[in-house]
């Protein structure tokens, strides 16, 4: 062990060993599967699955003398008992063991197969167990580098393309080679680690270099291996209940407008920020008078996304409905659970978080100080020119600013709710709010020695005190109201890394939880979830109150469930099991079965169309249309067109009409 003495514990060598927590890590000896030994004994008399490993015909079969498979094949058989067989489990031992065999020398025959560990590869590539040669790259045409002839399989390009980034790209779309380093065509970078000099690959293989400095709340940084102008600090905005905005800034102010209004977006341009603009729509709720949150939307990068109020577990981007989580380019978007939240956080730490009820939480980072407008305010360090317009003007009150942020929508019937002149909003009554301070109410968010103690220096509880006291008033002491309230102040201190002391009972604000969970005040909806066991996610550090599977289950976006119901993950994109999903344009269906992402061709019938309809694309019933055009050209309901000869007045449509 590291302190020099030994064990015959594995957990307890392993502990000694230990750098640091990481949330979501266990050291508990998860003990023996209970039926392992039948498990290994069906395994060796198979020639599938783990069996594989030691089947004296089989695709490793000469590579057995170079290296033992015995080991990897307990190893398979240990992981395919506790993975109730799934096979992306067993199919990781096996290509390290093939891997190992090529390696050493060995030739390893096929082993991969449509029902046993089958390979997907990126656009422009295949599969191959031993490629021929080199796999040519565009960083090995113009930085010549030693070549090994060991085999190693996987994905290689197709024909006339060459790897460029881990793409596979026409040899003509190739990028630059800059002091000996390789960079992709449009790929910016700073070559003297100052970001004084800024360099772009351009098409052809040139560089063009510029002199280059940091912006305002910048500075040069490596973060997570990647050297650029990073931003300094952050701010929040939110908006919660009736709503009541907290801008970036902290000013509080309440607005009641119905309509689609943008919360924050970009208003400058500037070449070294990336724009979005995040809407959000309210609608009336209560007595009518007053408002909350129904959904919030978030474009960038040439998508939008958007959370639904109470649809759990899903996600529309550009109106299509994804699973949680998601990954989309790459990671420039991540969206997933997070607590009781749904967090959509960009590459450049821009955050959305979203209780689906009552609660909205935005966090920007430091650069875009001076660069926002919007209901979150212009963040510029001034709360007293908080309600700047879009023409840069100041509103006199916060109903004159919100409506001059309201998103136009063709169709839509909207107002912009009570705080205008002669239509002002409802009041509390003394005697309801002696009642709300108490600590069974509101009074528990400024309790001494409370549950929230530890977070009053950091996140003031009085904003969130008077929107409970509010917000209980008109809600007429709805206790659902007063448990959303309180969170949200839950939802701001964790979301600052502040430590929550439990607050709920069986009594008080109990949280409903699905079956094969509990609820934490610190709880991981993120490590443990069906997607999580292929696709390691990049989790957040801070805690998050809601519910956590139990042990022995996975998260799939909306419930706990045993690990041999998990689904797929691939693409960044998280499929249910036997779920179905059809292309965009309907010609291929991709269903997720237990050997993976299974795909056929499809197409829709001559009385059916493509088309996109509540989040899913589908083949549906062509809808009947007629047309009269300058009185005499008509079309009918089956595309048939013609003339009318004569004038007069004729039925469109009837059950015995010419349509």
């Amino acid at each position: 062990m590291k302190n020099g003495m030994t064990t015959t514990d594995a957990t307890v060598f392993g502990k000694s060993w230990k750098m640091k927590d990481v949330r979501g890590c266990s050291e508990e000896d998860k003990g023996d599967c209970s039926d392992r030994a039948s498990v290994e004994s069906r395994q060796r008399e198979s020639k599938g699955e783990c069996g594989i490993l030691l089947d004296k015909d089989g695709p490793f079969r000469e590579c057995h003398a170079k290296i033992n498979p015995q080991g990897s094949f307990k190893d398979c058989v240990y992981d395919y008992c506790f993975y109730k067989g799934r096979q992306d489990a067993i199919c990781k031992v096996i290509s390290s063991y093939s891997a190992a065999c090529q390696d050493a020398g060995a030739t390893v025959y096929a082993w991969r197969s449509a029902k046993l560990c089958s390979r997907s590869c990126p656009k422009n590539s295949h599969y191959e167990i031993c490629p021929s040669g080199c796999a040519p790259s565009c960083a090995s045409l113009l930085v010549p580098v030693a070549c090994s002839a060991v085999c190693k399989e996987g994905c290689t390009c197709d024909e006339g393309f060459v790897f460029s980034g881990g793409q596979c790209v026409p040899m003509a779309q190739c990028g630059c080679a800059y002091n000996g380093i390789y960079y992709t065509s449009g790929e910016q970078f700073f070559p003297n680690g100052l970001c004084s000099q800024q360099c772009t690959c351009k098409a052809g293989g040139v560089v063009e270099c510029k002199a280059f400095s940091c912006g305002p709340n910048e500075e040069c940084k490596v973060i997570d291996g990647i050297q650029k102008c990073q931003p300094i600090g952050s701010a929040k905005c939110q908006a919660a209940g009736d709503p009541h905005y907290l801008t970036y800034d902290g000013l509080a102010y309440d607005f009641q407008g119905t309509c689609t209004y943008t919360l924050t977006k970009t208003i400058t341009e500037s070449s070294n920020l990336v724009p979005f603009a995040i809407n959000v729509e309210n609608e009336k709720t209560g007595n009518g008078q007053v408002a909350v949150t129904k959904l919030v939307s978030i474009d960038v990068y040439g998508y939008r996304i958007s959370l639904l109020q109470n649809k759990k577990g899903f996600i529309l981007v550009n109106g299509v409905l994804n699973n949680l989580p998601l990954t989309i380019q790459d990671g420039k978007i991540r969206a997933y659970q997070h607590g009781n939240n749904i967090i959509v956080r960009t590459n450049f730490n821009l955050e959305l978080s979203y209780d689906l009820v009552y609660f909205v939480l935005v966090t920007v980072p430091g650069n875009y100080k001076n660069q926002l407008g919007g209901l979150c305010g212009n963040y510029n360090g001034d709360k007293k020119d908080e309600f700047q317009l879009p023409d840069k003007t100041l509103a006199a009150d916060a109903t004159t600013f919100g409506s001059a942020w309201k998103v136009q929508i063709a169709g839509v019937t909207c107002d912009h709710g009570c705080g205008a002149a002669g239509n002002a909003c409802p009041v509390c009554e003394d005697k309801k709010k002696e009642v709300f301070q108490n600590d069974n109410y509101c009074g528990i968010l400024k309790r001494s020695n409370g549950p929230f103690s530890a977070c009053y220096a950091t996140v003031s509880p009085d904003v969130y005190y008077n929107n409970c006291i509010y917000d209980l008033c008109m809600g007429n002491g709805d206790n659902k109201i007063l448990c959303h309230n309180i969170q949200s102040y839950v939802t701001a201190c964790q979301a600052a890394d502040i430590t929550i002391q439990p607050w709920r009972s069986e009594s008080f604000c109990p949280l409903a939880c699905p079956a094969n969970s509990q609820y934490k005040v610190c709880a991981d909806t993120c490590t443990m979830t069906c997607a999580g066991l292929n696709d390691p996610a990049q989790c957040p550090t801070t805690c998050a109150e809601g519910c956590e599977c139990n042990d022995g289950f996975f998260f799939d976006g909306q419930q706990c469930i045993p690990i041999e119901n998990c689904g797929c993950f691939e693409s960044g994109k998280y499929f249910r099991f036997g779920q179905s999903i059809v292309s965009s344009e309907c010609k291929q269906r991709c269903t997720c079965t237990a050997v993976g992402i299974m795909c056929e061709i499809t197409f829709c019938q001559d009385d059916e169309t493509c088309m996109l309809k509540e989040g899913v694309y589908g083949c549906f019933k062509k809808e009947g249309q007629c047309t009269l055009i300058k009185e005499t050209q008509f079309t009918t309901f089956d595309g048939i067109s013609g003339k009318v000869a004569t004038s007069g007045h004729f039925e469109m449509a009837t059950n015995g009409g010419i349509f």
